[in-house]
């Protein structure tokens, strides 16, 4: 089964961490156990709902996100869509599209805000009901990431 059958992004299950799917362990939770000296056979014992191909699904995962790791900056594996812009206070949402894909810097910035890199090239806080997010293929991450500008 590839990867992306196995792994989840869904903002409603732990924050949006990416998670083995029909699970609420995270890709983060099996390579802490790893890290830590945990083998297969162990977390597999502690977790029955487990196979051995999550756990390559997991590694696959993490190797994946190394891979876009460019001039020191990781690329968003993420991305939300603009659904709506409304002026609030400070915020004029000049510099977003309606139903443009953003990167998304920061998940929980607080206060129900994102940080997302907007039309103008920078990282700001945005209002998080302004935007959903966007589950893509991992190819088709890979291609974003290489066409972002750095």
């Amino acid at each position: 089964m590839a990867k992306e059958d196995l792994i989840v992004i869904d903002p409603d299950i732990r924050g949006g961490k990416p998670c083995i799917r029909g699970t609420r362990i995270t890709v983060y939770d099996i390579l802490e156990y790893m890290a830590g000296g945990m083998t297969e056979t162990e977390i597999l014992a502690d977790f029955p709902s487990l196979q051995s191909e999550h756990l390559r699904a997991v590694l696959t995962f993490a190797a994946d996100r190394e891979f876009l790791m460019m001039d020191g900056r990781t690329m968003a594996l993420e991305f939300e869509v603009c659904l709506r812009k409304e002026p609030t206070g400070d915020l004029s949402g000049d510099d977003l599209q309606l139903g443009r894909l953003y990167e998304l810097v920061e998940k929980d910035a607080g206060h129900g805000m994102i940080r997302i890199i907007d039309e103008s090239g920078e990282d700001y806080l945005y209002p998080q009901a302004w935007f959903d997010s966007v589950m893509l293929s991992e190819a088709a991450r890979q291609q974003l990431a290489k066409a972002l500008p750095h």
